[in-house]
Order: C-alpha cells, then sequence, then structure tokens
C-alpha cells in the first residue's frame, strides 16, 4: 500500500473510533478495542511505506517530520487508550466520546499535515 493510501485508511478507523457506540456491552468495547488495533497496525505499515516512498525515505527532512509527527500521535493515542480502557468507557461512555474526539482532532492534523507536506 502506498502512503496515501493508509492515511486514508487511519482516516477512516479514527472515525470509526471517534464514532463508535461506546455503550452497548462487551461486543462494542470488543469492536473499539479491534479497530484500536487496527489503527496501531497501520501506523506500523505507514512507516513501512514511508521508508519505500522515495519522496520520503531519500529527503530526511520530510521523513523526520513525518516520523516524528507519527510519534507524537501514537503517544497521544497510547495515553488515551490506556485511560480509557473497557471498564472505563462503559462507566462514563460521555466522556469517553469527548476524549475521543479529541484524539481524533490530533490524528486529523497529523494526516492533513502529512498530506500538505507530501503535496497530494
Amino acid at each position: 500500500m502506498s502512503v496515501n493510501e493508509i492515511l486514508d485508511r487511519m482516516e477512516e478507523l479514527s472515525r470509526r473510533i471517534g464514532g463508535a457506540d461506546s455503550s452497548g456491552g462487551s461486543d462494542r468495547l470488543a469492536s473499539i478495542i479491534g479497530l484500536r488495533q487496527e489503527f496501531t497496525t497501520e501506523c506500523g505499515n505507514l512507516l513501512k511505506a514511508m521508508c519505500d516512498d522515495p519522496r520520503i525515505f531519500d529527503n530526511r527532512a520530510i521523513f523526520n517530520e513525518l516520523q516524528e509527527g507519527l510519534e507524537n500521535m501514537r503517544a497521544r493515542m497510547s495515553a488515551h487508550q490506556l485511560k480509557w480502557q473497557g471498564e472505563s468507557i462503559e462507566q462514563n461512555p460521555e466522556a469517553y466520546r469527548k476524549a475521543s474526539g479529541a484524539v481524533n482532532t490530533v490524528v486529523e492534523q497529523f494526516i492533513a499535515n502529512a498530506r500538505a507536506r507530501l503535496g497530494t
């Protein structure tokens, strides 16, 4: 997959995570966790695709900028996921949706910046 395709996939997954219904029991929570795992996989796929894309890999400034942005986004998501695990989500679904929205904004900003930097 290309960098652009992976960014599209990450954007889609982020929206689905943010819009997931966090009430409704273990099936809904399993869905959220599954989406989180898919997003994490796409982050790894993005890093690999960055190494395979000469526009990025051959330009260290762009590579470092994207890698730093990816690391910052992942750190924010990791902190969010540690705070919002199954029981926390069930106990306060509205607060979870609000917190997810803030993380989704970080993801959207990373993706927009990556696309702008790549001219896509």
